[in-house]
């Protein structure tokens, strides 16, 4: 008789959430400022580009844990297996962020994958632990986030802000 070993993952509810102090979009050739928006839209498209622009206080996040994720919901996706970017900075964003001056403010990508519209309707999460947990050691006050389609994914997405109605 052959044995079949089984091997136990732990899977974590989340027990704390943290909202970001300041999210919005940036749009190519829109100079105003779309942070009191419900919605926050990703879209690669010559000429009306968009880039999503999140900012944490790590002050609000508890020590306590040693897994850290940013989960986003999403609303609408028109395509499946679109490349993602996810970057990040140490900058406290505010509604003066627009796409002419973003730039110079993002750093290497954390992490890239994919975004599928099978996701609507529910969470596109990302594991940041390390990130987190390194940001806090160094007394890093900030963490903000940029998520966007690279140039050629051709995707559209809309995520829920803080100020959507529910699934913030």
């Amino acid at each position: 008789s052959g044995m079949v070993s089984h091997q136990l993952r732990n899977v974590h509810i989340v027990d704390d959430g943290v909202q970001p102090v300041f999210d919005t979009f940036v749009q190519e050739k829109i100079a105003d400022d779309q942070s009191a928006k419900g919605v926050l839209d990703l879209k690669n498209s010559p000429g009306w580009s968009r880039e999503v622009f999140l900012t944490f206080d790590l002050t609000d996040v508890p020590s306590l844990n040693d897994n850290y994720g940013l989960r986003l919901y999403v609303n609408q996706m028109n395509m499946d297996n679109v490349p993602v970017e996810l970057s990040y900075n140490d900058h406290l964003y505010d509604s003066s962020l627009l796409w002419d001056n973003r730039d110079d403010v993002i750093t290497l990508p954390c992490d890239n994958g994919t975004m599928s519209s099978y996701e609507v309707g529910g969470y596109k999460s990302w594991d940041v632990s390390s990130l987190v947990a390194e940001w806090k050691d160094k007394g890093e006050t900030y963490l903000s986030f940029c998520l966007r389609f690279p140039i050629g994914g051709g995707g559209y997405a809309r995520i829920n802000s803080t100020e959507a109605a529910d699934h913030q």
